[in-house]
């Protein structure tokens, strides 16, 4: 992930905020929202689409890196709304398929991303209510892990029984 020399700049010398961050969150079965914390509705690009951002409440903690490698995001979403409530139901049927957010910023008036690549994370740990949605966001962590990836047993390795 790079930070534009523009963003660059004014984070670290600009008294006025003139950006906004933008949430994405999706799921095959729930759908994909496209979030901001501005108080109105945004456009932006995001995978070479133009894109509408919803201004609904969150708040993200940037990740920090530990010392086993991992980098978690703290997310929460205020004010889900009926609408991102019976997609999440949804999402309980298909546990086993995580659902992924990306997180940048956009400065008014450029509809580029300013981290590019977005952060593209794996939710996790993920409690939800009637008025906030929370959870963890994660990269993969591939210094933990498990090799070989796969075990082999003879159901799917019907060459391993022997005869």
């Amino acid at each position: 992930m790079t930070l534009s020399a523009s963003m660059a700049s004014r984070y670290t010398s600009e008294v006025d905020v003139d950006w906004w961050e933008a949430l994405v969150i999706s799921h095959p079965t729930g759908g994909t929202y496209f979030l901001t914390n501005a108080h109105t509705a945004q456009q932006g690009t995001l995978d070479g689409a133009t894109r509408t951002f919803q201004p609904i409440p969150f708040e993200v903690t940037l990740p920090t890196l530990d010392g086993e490698g991992q980098q978690d995001l703290e997310v929460r979403v205020c004010n889900i709304g009926e609408e991102m409530w019976d997609a999440l139901q949804k999402v309980k049927q298909r546990p086993e398929v995580p659902i992924t957010c990306q997180v940048t910023v956009y400065i008014k008036g450029n509809l580029s991303p300013q981290y590019d690549p977005p952060w593209k994370l794996t939710l996790s740990d993920v409690t939800l209510t009637r008025e906030i949605l929370s959870g963890t966001a994660t990269r993969s962590d591939v210094f933990n892990l498990r090799i070989p990836r796969e075990i082999y047993r003879g159901d799917n390795f019907p060459a391993l029984v022997r005869r």
